[in-house]
């Protein structure tokens, strides 16, 4: 008979080396402590669309996913971080990524004009003293805060810690990456099923490992 095995874990990693096992006709059930596969990849369905609450984005160097992506003949929407996480035409898509660009600007300003700055001013306290967070947020709050969120994730720190000296990542606000329309989930449920449906992983949720002897 075929042999048994057994993948401790649901996540992305794990689902990816049972379909492998799977598909070289081994005999594979996934133990996954959730009540849903996919780990930190985790999609929320809307009325006519989903939000991907954990990992979203593919980037161009990830060929394994883009390739998988491509084979299960997934949509995929491109993207740049101006407008991440939002997958319409929306004003506010388009007031948010503006907000990006217009903070972006303020910040290279910011740098070449007051070289007087030195490392202890932060971000926000350098934009609040050129009043160019007032100006955002009479413009309007919630776009201000949307941008402000993705600067902070891209740049990886709060503006209120950062200094006004760090690096401003112009070239990777316009790279283009990817997101899925039907959501990430979409992805992990194909590498479940399989290309035809008939070698499906055996998943067993709900079910936490505390011990392997």
């Amino acid at each position: 008979g075929k042999s048994k095995v057994i993948v401790v874990g649901g996540g992305l990693a794990g689902v990816k080396i049972a379909r492998d096992l799977v598909d070289a006709k081994y005999d594979v059930t996934v133990l996954e402590a959730r009540s849903r596969p996919g780990g930190r990849i985790w999609s929320y369905d809307l009325v006519d669309s989903s939000v991907d609450l954990g990992c979203s984005f593919i980037f161009p160097k990830e060929n394994l996913i883009l390739n998988k992506t491509t084979e299960f003949k997934l949509p995929l929407t491109n993207i740049t971080v101006l407008n991440c996480g939002m997958r319409d035409d929306s004003t506010n898509v388009v007031e948010t990524a503006k907000f990006v660009q217009d903070v972006l600007l303020a910040m290279v300003n910011l740098q070449r004009v007051h070289n007087s700055y030195d490392h202890t001013i932060s971000v926000l306290d350098a934009l609040q003293q050129s009043r160019v967070e007032q100006e955002l947020q009479n413009r309007g709050a919630s776009a201000w805060t949307a941008a402000r969120h993705i600067m902070e994730f891209l740049m990886g720190g709060k503006f209120d810690d950062m200094s006004i000296k760090v690096k401003v990542p112009s070239d990777e606000l316009q790279q283009v990456t990817h997101v899925m329309k039907d959501g990430m989930q979409s992805f992990i449920e194909r590498l479940i099923i399989g290309d035809d449906g008939g070698n499906e992983i055996n998943m067993v949720y709900n079910s936490p490992v505390t011990k392997i002897e």
